[in-house]
Parts: structure tokens; C-alpha cells; sequence
């Protein structure tokens, strides 16, 4: 695997990353992730705690028109999407019907993937060496976590009244379902529109 930093050199040499695998699997060209994905990211429940830990947190490193990336989406965007990866063995943050979901969630508030930036969480923190709060600026109005490990049976995890704030950027951090959460739980999708809808009013 390469790191960042490995990623950034390679880059600047000219030379394409790859990694050998055990097995053969074809794999889109634009977002995809080099690391391995997280297994289980091991993220605090409580609000106030979540949102002091978040900044701290490593990123994946993603090809991007053949070149390496922690973030995509323009620099100047307003909203920075940080994804938790599932357990499954996709390189990306989003694909499949869990990416057009997302899609159409992002339509929904006025956004797309041209005016957001999107990152994930990195499956070998001890590599990677960009965090989340080195990609927010102060273009950063709002950050939406989406996370695979929610507990709907946790009152941490209902609806919140008011949203955390990013310790780094002091910008306002709301937290949903994973869209391949919502995807296996029609239940849940109330919650993410809700805080949508108040993410939008932000921004």
C-alpha cells in the first residue's frame, strides 16, 4: 500500500501507483480509493466527543484523473462530506446504488458532486498523512459525517436538536446514516432528511 505522501511523489515522477493483489478485480479509474478500505472505524458515539475526535482523523488516498487525492470537489465549496467505509471489499467511498443515492440526497439540498468536496476516512491511519482538518478551510460553512456503524437502538444517534461543531474549523457537523445504511433501512432516511434540511439552511 502507498501513503500519501508515497502517492504525492510517485505522482510527481510520472509514475502510475499500483498494487499487487491476490486476486483480480476490475476497478473505475476516478475515485478509488489506494488504501484498503476501514474496517470499522472505531468513532465515539457522543456528539461532543465525535466532533473533537473527527479533525484528527486520517484520510484515504484516491486516484483522480490519474492523480493521487485525500479530497475532491473544488477548494472554495461550502460543504465537505467525510464518508466512513463499510466492511465490504469496495475501494471507493461511494458506489453502486449507494453513490446515486447520494447523489439524489445532494440534489435534493442543491448540490452535486461539482460543488462539494468528499473524503474518506483512511483504512491505515498510521500511513496516512492528511487529516480532516487539514482539508477544511475557511470556505468550510458545514461538515456531514455519513457513518456505517449506527446503532438506531443508541438515543445518541436520534435526531439533533442542534448540530456538533468540527473542533478544527468550528464549523457546524451534522451526522447521518451511510446511504447503504438507508438503503437497508427505510426507517432512517427521515433522520437524514431532516438534518439535510437543516445542513441546507447553513449553507
Amino acid at each position: 500500500m502507498f501513503t500519501a505522501r508515497q502517492l504525492h511523489c510517485l505522482d510527481a515522477m510520472g509514475m502510475v501507483p499500483w498494487v499487487q493483489r491476490s486476486h483480480t478485480r476490475e476497478l473505475p479509474l476516478d475515485n478509488t480509493a489506494v488504501n484498503e478500505p476501514l474496517a470499522n472505524v472505531s468513532m465515539p458515539v457522543e456528539l461532543d466527543k465525535l466532533q473533537a475526535w473527527l479533525g484528527q482523523q486520517p484520510l484515504a488516498a484516491f486516484v483522480v484523473a490519474g492523480r493521487a487525492r485525500s479530497v475532491t470537489g473544488p477548494e472554495d465549496a461550502a460543504l465537505l462530506v467525510v464518508v466512513q467505509p463499510d466492511h465490504g471489499a469496495s475501494q471507493q467511498a461511494l458506489d453502486g446504488d449507494a453513490s446515486r443515492l447520494f447523489d439524489l440526497m445532494m440534489r435534493a439540498i442543491g448540490l452535486s458532486r461539482q460543488t462539494l468536496r468528499l473524503c474518506c476516512l483512511s483504512s491505515e491511519p498510521g500511513d496516512a498523512d492528511v487529516l480532516v482538518s487539514d482539508v477544511c478551510n475557511h470556505n468550510t460553512k458545514a461538515v456531514l459525517l455519513m457513518q456505517q456503524n449506527w446503532d438506531m437502538d443508541n438515543k445518541n444517534f436520534s435526531t439533533d436538536a442542534e448540530p456538533g461543531t468540527l473542533a478544527c474549523t468550528h464549523a457546524p457537523l451534522w451526522r447521518i446514516p451511510h446511504p447503504d445504511v438507508l438503503l437497508r433501512h427505510n426507517r432512517l432516511k427521515r433522520h437524514a432528511w431532516q438534518a439535510l434540511k437543516a445542513l441546507q439552511r447553513v449553507l
